[in-house]
């Protein structure tokens, strides 16, 4: 919305969602930018830190780490809103997120309120932390990086046939044969969903401050791979340039 509609509008505060990948403001004045994905760790820590902690939610490493600070449980499941439809509707989640960055969760008495991923909903939640808090939601985010920590992430795609898709989405952990990412020690490989021994589709590589994931399109004759370090934008790179090595390796049978 251009300055002079919202000037005809006599709006205040405006509140919206570009693109998963683009930094946007989080509300209405001139805090930082951040990403989609970081707009939902803050929204995460407001919905379970407060009147609303309702139970376990969803996500990567900043979820995680909001989760833990909050004692709450992580239901870490495969890619798709439909998983989380179930938790939301008998009360056992309070806030579910994905990859693309929609997200839904529950009312203040613990009832579902949409099942659906919709990035209105975020920014409705974006209103209330302004409207609560009286500052701008960006920087309550920043307060939130300082004791967290600042993730950088990304992600890349690369062409992929059919066959290729195949083999990529059937890749199991006994072939990922490395044992550090990035300088790293890997913690952790994963085939299936922690929460519900669901297949992922693909491949997670967990380390103490980095993990990726790769898996195919299930549009498109690409594979996808996922990334996020809490050690800045050059580990970040580091990571997916050893990931697309590992995707590849196993596309062509050689992992």
């Amino acid at each position: 919305m251009t300055g002079p509609i919202i000037e005809a509008c006599k709006v205040s505060k405006i509140f919206g969602r570009g693109p998963t990948r683009e930094p946007r403001r989080l509300g209405p004045g001139h805090g930082p930018r951040v990403g989609a994905h970081d707009r939902l760790r803050h929204g995460l820590h407001h919905e379970l830190g407060g009147h609303r902690g309702l139970g376990p939610a969803h996500g990567c490493g900043r979820r995680l780490r909001t989760c833990g600070r909050l004692g709450r449980g992580l239901y870490e499941a495969p890619v798709g809103f439909k998983w989380f439809v179930d938790g939301l509707l008998n009360g056992s989640l309070a806030f579910g997120c994905e990859e693309s960055a929609g997200a839904s969760f529950a009312r203040i008495d613990g009832t579902v309120w949409t099942t659906d991923k919709d990035g209105i909903v975020p920014a409705l939640l974006s209103a209330e932390i302004t409207a609560r808090s009286g500052r701008d939601p960006g920087e309550l985010y920043r307060d939130l990086t300082r004791e967290l920590g600042e993730p950088a992430a990304d992600r890349v795609e690369a062409p992929a046939t059919p066959m290729q898709k195949q083999r990529l989405a059937k890749l199991s952990r006994q072939q990922i044969l490395i044992t550090e990412l990035a300088g790293e020690k890997i913690d952790g490989v994963l085939d299936r969903a922690p929460a519900n021994d669901a297949s992922i589709g693909g491949i997670k590589v967990v380390t103490a401050n980095s993990w990726f994931a790769a898996r195919p399109s299930g549009t498109e004759d690409i594979y996808k791979i996922y990334a996020e370090s809490f050690r800045g934008e050059d580990h970040l790179r580091r990571i997916l340039k050893e990931a697309q090595t590992i995707v590849d390796n196993a596309l062509a049978g050689t992992t």
